[in-house]
């Protein structure tokens, strides 16, 4: 595996950085997707947890898909984590979106 594939695995640094923007764009439709299967199944749950929360694109739709939910991101990556607090400021703010980095 390259240098650029294994940013995909724990992004870091500059390169990490264009992964997570990759990332965005090429996972949003299966975010949605998964976002939606969960909505017709789960009701409405009161804590979600996603695990490998990358960019935050799936944090993102599940805050507007369950919005009276607490959320929790996890991801290993600090560069995830920051691209995912960028992208959700607002839900941190107001205290529904809570990101943890770690394994």
């Amino acid at each position: 595996m390259g240098l650029v594939g294994r940013q995909f695995g724990n992004p870091r640094g500059f390169i990490g950085r264009l992964v997570g923007r990759a990332m965005v764009r090429g996972n949003s439709a299966f975010n949605h997707w998964v976002i939606d299967s969960i909505a017709a199944r789960a009701g409405s749950p009161a804590r979600i947890v996603e695990l490998g929360c990358g960019p935050g694109v799936g944090l993102e739709g599940l805050l507007l898909a369950f919005p009276k939910a607490q959320v929790w991101g996890i991801d290993q990556s600090s560069v995830m984590i920051a691209q995912s607090e960028r992208r959700n400021r607002r839900e941190i703010g107001h205290g529904r979106l809570h990101l943890v980095q770690g394994a």
